[in-house]
C-alpha cells in the first residue's frame, strides 16, 4: 500500500501542476472523486494535501467539486499537521475498543452545526455508520 500511495502520489502531482483541482468541469463527477480520494490518502505529503485543499474550496463554492469532500480533506490536513479537526471525519476507536469516535476537534458542542452546513450527516450517525461498517453491526449506546 506504501508504494502504490507513493506511485500515486507522483501521478496526481503532476496533474495537480498541470491542471490545478480536477474538478467535475475537467473529468467529471466520479474523476474528481477519484482524484480527491488520492489525494486524500497521500498523508505522508500534508502541504501537497493543503494546496489542493486551497484550490478544491474554490470549486465547491462554485459547485465544481464535492463540499463534503473538501471537508474530509480539511480535518485530514488538520490531523496531518497537528491541528484539531473541524468536521469530525477522521476518527479513532474509543478506549474500550468497541466504538469509533472522532479525533479532537475544534468546539465539539458546534460539531454537527458544521457538518450539516457541508451537507454530512450527523456525528452520532457518522459513528453508527463508522461502527456497522468496521465492526459489522450498529453499537448501541
Amino acid at each position: 500500500m506504501v508504494r502504490t500511495d507513493s506511485l500515486n502520489f507522483i501521478q496526481i502531482k503532476k496533474l495537480f501542476d498541470k491542471y490545478g483541482f480536477l474538478g467535475y468541469d475537467k473529468v467529471g463527477k466520479e474523476g474528481s472523486s477519484n482524484f480527491w480520494l488520492l489525494v486524500q490518502h497521500a498523508d505522508k505529503h500534508p502541504s501537497f494535501q493543503d494546496s489542493v485543499l486551497t484550490k478544491m474550496k474554490i470549486e465547491a463554492d462554485k459547485g465544481n467539486a464535492s463540499l463534503k469532500d473538501y471537508a474530509y480533506l480539511m480535518d485530514r490536513v488538520k490531523i496531518n499537521t497537528g491541528q484539531l479537526q473541524i468536521y469530525g471525519t477522521q476518527m479513532v476507536l474509543d478506549s474500550t475498543k468497541t466504538s469509533y469516535t472522532p479525533k479532537p476537534t475544534v468546539e465539539p458542542d458546534k460539531l454537527n452545526e458544521r457538518r450539516m452546513s457541508v451537507g454530512l450527516n450527523t456525528i452520532e450517525e457518522y459513528i453508527k455508520i463508522m461502527n456497522k461498517h468496521y465492526f459489522g453491526t450498529l453499537q448501541k449506546k
